[in-house]
């Protein structure tokens, strides 16, 4: 507030009273005056000025300063004598701390005369200046020797004010942070989820809303995606079911078995895109109790004859008692069906692919292939990724299982070593 009155007053639409630029130098070059006294060979005080002064006086020629003991009338030696007269003509008043007055011939009501009396280290002066020049600088220091006089009242006042400020802040923000939490929950297993504009301040709600639209306008696109997808594996699943058919009933040959196993990797393939599409469709894992015992038997049942027929084993070990677990048991046969296959693929002349079931329902599916390194086994999971050109298939059999248990709420990895196989491990959730 003192700022603003200052600066109102400065330029006249403030009344209250009567201020000019120049005033604002006025505490400045009294106190060059006060460091100026110094005591003379004999004894007493004369006006001596200093360096700072000395160049204040020559920056401006209108600058006349006098020193005074209070209640003498002589001014000290060194004194502009204009005031000296001055001042011995006033008489009483300069028993006054403070006051300001004109000089008789100035030409200007902003040339004014001040008189303050300063305690100095060598007694109590009236100190008269006259005739001084405003500087960028004094507005800094009449700010801060405001500050300076009225700290006890505005250091608390200061104090208040940030703490306040800090909590309306926190408090008016609380409602972005709760936007925020909003938004780290959308992902593509949640694309009807908003962000909500309650308790939102006015400016930003018109841009959370459109960020709602934006996802509107995305889930839309990923449901066209899905209805596509799943349209596409269901078109081929009927031509894949005809071509397995018609090749059953080929003679027996090398030829043959190669062609069964394409099929049957394409068979794969379209089911898990059924299962994922069919998943996503329903926004939530299926509950359905799933005996995870006997599917197994019944997909490495189904494999068994074209693996044989590959010159290669599989063997399957489950516990005693049934594992039942949840979730939609074509999803979950596609899953196994993958990895049987993926495992096939590698599992050299001779070789036996191994399946393991433990009862916390972690299935582990093992080869004896080159393995995989420890740099490419998260990479594997990417669509379409091959380790080499030369590597058979497209790269989406594993993708698939991946994105088929994390719909599940179950999980796949890979362990092993290079040289030694790779060991496929799913997580399946339990009833």
């Amino acid at each position: 507030m003192y700022v603003l009155f200052l600066l109102l007053s400065i330029v006249g639409l403030w009344k209250g009273n009567t201020l000019y630029l120049n005033d604002l130098a006025e505490s400045r070059v009294i106190d060059l005056v006060s460091g100026s006294i110094r005591m003379g060979p004999n004894g007493a005080a004369v006006l001596d000025p200093t360096a700072e002064l000395r160049d204040e006086l020559q920056r401006t020629p209108t600058l006349e300063v006098a020193a005074f003991v209070p209640g003498v009338g002589a001014a000290l030696p060194g004194s502009s004598q204009r005031l000296a007269v001055a001042v011995a003509s006033i008489g009483g008043i300069i028993t006054r701390s403070r006051f300001d007055f004109l000089l008789d011939g100035s030409n200007s009501s902003s040339l004014q005369a001040a008189l303050s009396q300063e305690t100095t280290p060598y007694g109590s002066f009236n100190i008269v200046v006259f005739g001084f020049k405003f500087r960028p600088t004094d507005l800094l220091g009449t700010i801060y020797r405001y500050m300076e006089s009225s700290y006890i009242f505005v250091a608390p006042v200061w104090a208040i004010s940030l703490i306040v400020g800090w909590l309306s802040l926190r408090h008016s923000l609380s409602s972005l942070r709760a936007a925020g939490q909003d938004a780290d929950s959308i992902d593509l297993l949640s694309p009807d989820q908003r962000i909500s504009s309650a308790d939102l301040p006015t400016e930003i709600t018109p841009f959370v809303e459109k960020i709602n639209e934006a996802l509107s306008r995305l889930q839309e696109a990923a449901q066209r995606q899905r209805r596509f997808f799943a349209n596409s594996a269901h078109e081929l699943r009927t031509p894949v079911t005809i071509l397995k058919s018609r090749v059953d009933t080929l003679p027996r040959s090398p030829l043959k078995l190669e062609i069964s196993r394409d099929v049957k990797r394409l068979q794969n393939i379209v089911e898990q895109l059924l299962a994922v599409t069919r998943l996503k469709t329903l926004h939530s894992s299926p509950n359905d109790d799933v005996n995870l015992t006997d599917l197994l038997q019944d997909v490495v049942g189904d494999y068994a004859p074209l693996v044989l027929a590959s010159q290669r084993k599989i063997a399957l070990e489950t516990p005693d008692e049934p594992v039942v677990v949840k979730g939609a048991k074509s999803a979950l046969q596609s899953v196994v069906s993958n990895l049987i296959d993926n495992a096939l693929r590698v599992e050299p002349e001779g070789g036996c692919i191994n399946l393991c079931l433990d009862k916390d329902a972690v299935l582990t599916v093992a080869d004896h292939g080159e393995g995989v390194r420890p740099e490419d086994r998260e990479k594997i999971f990417e669509p379409f990724w091959r380790k080499s050109e030369e590597t058979p298939g497209a790269g989406l059999g594993l993708a698939i299982a991946k994105e088929v248990m994390n719909e599940l709420g179950g999980g796949i990895w890979i362990e092993g070593a290079p040289g030694r196989g790779a060991t496929f491990k799913v997580a399946f959730p339990r009833a």
